[in-house]
This record gives C-alpha cells, structure tokens and sequence, in this order.
C-alpha cells in the first residue's frame, strides 16, 4: 500500500495490479501534507482513512522554471517524516544534494528488483 500525496489517493497492489482504493483531498505539499494526513485532517473522503501499520516511503519531485527538486524518505506511524535523500537541480547542473534518495525503508528486502 502507499499513499500517493499529488493525487491525494491510496494504492494497494491486488495481483500485481495497482488499484486506488482509497481517496480524499490533503491540503498542502511535503511534510505539510504529511501532518495533514496523519492527524486525519481530510476534505471529500471516500472511507474512512486506512490504518497506517507501518513506515510508509516518501517520495517526492517538483519543478519550477530552470530548478527542479527531488527528494525520498519515510513517514513512520506517528507521522514524523525523515529524509533520507535530497537533490536540487538549476539550470540543469546539481546545486545541492544530500543523503540518498531511496525507494526502500531500512532493512528492507524488495521481491520487485
């Protein structure tokens, strides 16, 4: 399951398939969206909010003119995000970069590589 904050909707994969299951409207963006989603703080529902069991992975991008960013981590079930990557792209060449950016939690071992 993972949570797919530009479209404010949750996916689960049944079969292999990606499936959204779930869907309501966040306000904000990054760890604004974040909080909003761990207190519960939603517009326009669907269902009830699935229960976060569980680290979730972050991944975020954006871009505006000549600068793009990007960004991975994980948001744990309290609802604290920590960055694990970041990188700032301007004019094409890297201005700023830390971490890794990863799509897989601590101590994970994915079936999908």
């Amino acid at each position: 399951m993972f949570f797919n904050f530009s479209f404010s909707i949750v996916i689960e994969f049944q079969d292999d398939f990606p499936v959204a299951v779930w869907q309501a409207h966040i306000d904000g963006l990054g760890e604004d969206s974040i909080q909003s989603l761990s207190a519960n703080k939603l517009k326009d529902r669907t269902g009830p909010l699935p229960a976060i069991d569980k680290k979730l992975i972050y991944y975020g991008t954006g871009i505006f003119g000549d600068s793009s960013w990007e960004e991975s981590g994980w948001v744990d079930t309290e609802g604290k995000y920590t960055q694990t990557g970041y990188k700032r792209v301007v004019g094409g060449s890297v201005s700023d970069e830390a971490g890794t950016i990863t799509m897989t939690l601590p101590n994970e071992t994915r079936k999908d590589r």
